[in-house]
């Protein structure tokens, strides 16, 4: 006990002058409501409801919006005691977002805590600590560290930290605060006042691009965006859609499955257009071209692809996703 409280406990007003200086009060923490967006992973999802349900900060309510619109999804649901919105048509992840956002609000969130079904967070501090950066911070928007589910010693998704890319875990960890990034939406706290400035994620995205775009408008909105590396998620690497150019240190998503990759590349075509990101646009042709082209064998239906989904993108023509084209060989 430090010298200034060696007081006679015996003496009520110097008790109750004790228990003022000794014991502080506790941070009262805002409302938090949990969103999880589901779509026929029944396993994975009650895994994140059991590891939301257990942490140190306990949630106002945990609302899981399904695409699949299955009833084994809904009993999960009920059985973990989280609020069920089933849809009769596949939202997609921005979509999913976006409603499980607006019925966030409506519950009276004062901050929104988003998850993918097949990430969780790693241990039971993972909100609190958000919560204590939020606040230090001021941030709008808060996310842990996203680390591969089955190589935790490895990130999810790439860091460019110090002009290098890097998935080592450890390398990203040194660094507590990353200002102004963050790989949305995998455990991503955000306060729920913010949508007002900010909007909702764009359902025409549907999948691949919808947090990249949110990200960009956080940002231009004013708002402050942080990766807080002592929280951290885990969720599936994206390692594998990443393609990388034979003899070039640099790569270019090329997600593994056809429908996504023609998705992800009208949607970075047209998130790079709506904001402005004249690297990207004027990099991504040759990027891709050396990807598709630069090989054994070029892939030229893969390249066709390339260009007339990014064309779509570049005019913000939507209507149904794109059709993949030919599966990219690997260089």
């Amino acid at each position: 006990m430090s010298n200034d409280l060696l007081l006679d406990l015996t003496d009520p007003p110097a008790q109750a002058s004790v228990l003022r200086t000794a014991i502080p009060r506790p941070v009262p923490h805002p409302a938090v409501w949990a969103v999880a967006v589901a779509f026929d992973r029944d396993a994975a999802l009650e895994r994140l409801l059991r590891r939301l349900a257990a942490q140190t900060v306990p949630l106002a309510g945990v609302i899981v919006v399904d695409s699949a619109n299955l009833t084994s999804t809904a009993a999960l649901a009920a059985a973990q005691g989280a609020d069920y919105i089933g849809s009769a048509t596949n939202l997609g992840g921005a979509g999913g977002f976006a409603l499980g956002m607006l019925t966030a609000l409506a519950r009276g969130a004062q901050a929104i805590w988003l998850w993918d079904d097949d990430g969780f967070p790693e241990d039971h501090r993972c909100l609190e600590v958000l919560l204590e950066t939020a606040r230090e911070r001021r941030a709008d928007l808060v996310a842990p560290l996203v680390v591969a589910e089955g190589d935790p010693a490895r990130t999810a998704f790439a860091f460019r930290l110090g002009g290098r890319r890097t998935m080592d875990r450890a390398e990203v960890q040194r660094h507590r605060l990353i200002e102004g990034f963050a790989h949305l939406f995998n455990g991503a706290l955000l306060r729920a006042d913010s949508l007002r400035r900010v909007g909702l994620p764009d359902y025409r995205l549907f999948i691949r691009g919808d947090e990249i775009d949110f990200h960009y408008r956080v940002v231009r909105s004013g708002g402050r965006i942080i990766t807080c590396t002592e929280a951290v998620a885990r969720h599936p690497s994206g390692e594998a859609d990443i393609g990388f150019i034979a003899g070039l240190p640099f790569g270019v998503v090329c997600p593994v499955n056809p429908a996504r990759r023609g998705i992800t590349f009208r949607n970075r075509a047209y998130v790079f257009r709506q904001h402005h990101a004249w690297l990207y646009l004027l990099t991504d042709p040759l990027r891709y071209a050396g990807f598709f082209l630069l090989r054994r064998q070029p892939d030229w239906a893969g390249f066709r692809a390339w260009l007339s989904a990014t064309r779509d993108g570049w005019r913000g023509h939507f209507g149904d996703p794109p059709r993949p084209g030919v599966p990219a060989r690997k260089p």
